[in-house]
């Protein structure tokens, strides 16, 4: 817990020393949806570009709880972007078996 403490503050000082995590932002975004770091996704969002793609996914594909789905909205993501496989954020939701919340969230937006 204590490294990925560190982790996260080393992060947040680059993001506010204005660094440039355009390399690194995909893996750290993803990692904070995992974590589910509502302020640091919301910071990456906020500093970076919000269409960015991890293995050909759509950033925001990872996203898994209603309050994750509405932050990328609220950022302007791109909601009709696809996978290299042409694969759209409904069609992955029914994949990866994810709260229906999120389908409707989608549908509304």
């Amino acid at each position: 817990c204590k490294d990925n403490r560190h982790k996260r503050l080393g992060t947040l000082i680059l993001i506010y020393a204005d660094a440039n995590l355009k390399d690194n932002n995909p893996y750290l975004l993803k990692d904070a949806i995992a974590k589910n770091d509502i302020k640091l996704i919301k910071m990456l969002l906020k500093h970076n570009s919000t269409n960015i793609t991890i293995n050909g996914k759509p950033v925001f594909f990872y996203a898994n709880t209603p309050e994750l789905v509405q932050i990328f909205i609220d950022n302007n993501v791109n909601l009709n972007a696809l996978d290299n496989n042409g694969t759209n954020v409904l069609e992955h939701i029914f994949k990866e078996d994810y709260p229906s919340e999120l389908l409707t969230l989608y549908l509304n937006n």
